[in-house]
């Protein structure tokens, strides 16, 4: 499985194998204990592109 993670619910870093691969990296960059980070699995998707301009449709 492929795993993500982020601290703010914006700005996933993926690529890790683990969660506890992940936990690792959130430590890297600044995250302690007391911080809430959101884990979850990463799947590609077959979404070419999305169109903002009316409604968000996927292309």
């Amino acid at each position: 499985m492929n795993y993500a993670w982020d601290a703010n619910g914006q700005n996933y870093s993926d690529g890790f194998k683990s969660i506890e691969e992940c936990v690792e990296n959130a430590k890297g960059f600044g995250c302690k204990v007391g911080d809430v980070i959101y884990v979850g699995e990463a799947k590609k998707v077959p979404i070419k592109g999305v169109d903002l301009s009316n409604e968000c449709t996927v292309i």
